[in-house]
């Protein structure tokens, strides 16, 4: 009786700790499936101690005036390119869209290092539900043919892209599809 008091009390010692310092409190569930905006914006700004600023939506396809959208970026980041994270919200502050782009590690290093990597890994895990599987893949930007690879999810109303090009740069789009009128 004694071994099973201590073994209980250690489980119960094992979730609060887990809860309060290693679960990610993006809250991700049915009614919010790409999490809620303000626990996010918690985490980005005080938990990664990232800087957010405004952005204009204007040039968005199907924005409305009434949308918002945020870039979130390291401050002290080591790269020369910049990495950002943008959440994208209706005018009702539900959470439509986030993206990132942050550099590619090396093909032999698979260690997401930056605040915004890990970020944008752990988020496209709980997201999609599993790890992305990467398919070769050649695209144009700028008029400049890349080769890279390409992860894509669909999870009920929830999609996402992952692009890792050769040119050191990742972007990763998750959004909310949306409905045909």
């Amino acid at each position: 009786m004694k071994n099973f008091l201590i073994l209980a009390a250690l489980a119960i010692l094992g979730s609060v700790l887990y809860f309060k310092f290693l679960a990610v409190p993006y809250g991700i569930s049915s009614a919010a499936p790409l999490g809620d905006f303000d626990k996010l914006d918690s985490y980005l700004t005080q938990k990664l101690n990232l800087e957010k600023q405004p952005l204009q939506t204007l040039d968005l396809p199907g924005a409305e005036p009434s949308d918002r959208m945020f870039e979130y970026a390291d401050t002290q980041q080591k790269y020369q390119i910049r990495e950002t994270v943008i959440l994208f919200t209706d005018k009702a502050g539900g959470l439509q869209g986030v993206s990132g782009a942050f550099v590619t590690p090396p093909a032999h290093d698979h260690q997401y290092r930056s605040k915004i990597q890990r970020f944008m890994r752990k988020y496209w895990d709980k997201v999609a539900g599993g790890i992305p599987v990467f398919t070769p893949t050649a695209f144009e930007r700028e008029k400049k043919r890349l080769v890279g690879a390409r992860a894509d999810f669909v999870v009920g109303p929830v999609r996402g892209t992952w692009i890792k090009s050769n040119e050191a740069l990742t972007l990763q789009f998750i959004s909310l599809r949306r409905k045909e009128k």
